[in-house]
């Protein structure tokens, strides 16, 4: 089995990376992803730890750690020189 989309203390989940890892592999999964939430404050913060906390993990333990980053992006486009419309949509990126 495979999970794309767990989160760890760096956004809204409960667990460091490695633990995650742990209770996955526990539970049978061969790979997850760590899809913690960013945005633009926050993306230099976020990003660098995933990659960190998933390459520390190769080697370690058998199962398969993604490092993965859901951006919450905010999209504006002009529709007339003094309107905008605004949308809210998710970028998801991955690194391996």
């Amino acid at each position: 089995m495979i999970d794309l989309h767990t989160h760890s203390l760096f956004s809204d989940g409960a667990l460091i990376p490695s633990e995650s890892a742990q209770r996955a592999w526990a539970a049978g999964y061969k790979t997850i992803a760590i899809t913690d939430h960013s945005d633009c404050s926050n993306l230099d913060f976020i990003l660098p730890r995933i990659i960190k906390a998933c390459a520390a993990n190769t080697g370690r333990t058998r199962i398969l750690l993604l490092p993965v980053l859901a951006a919450q992006a905010l999209i504006i486009r002009c529709r007339m020189k003094s309107r905008f419309e605004q949308s809210e949509g998710s970028v998801i990126g991955i690194e391996l």
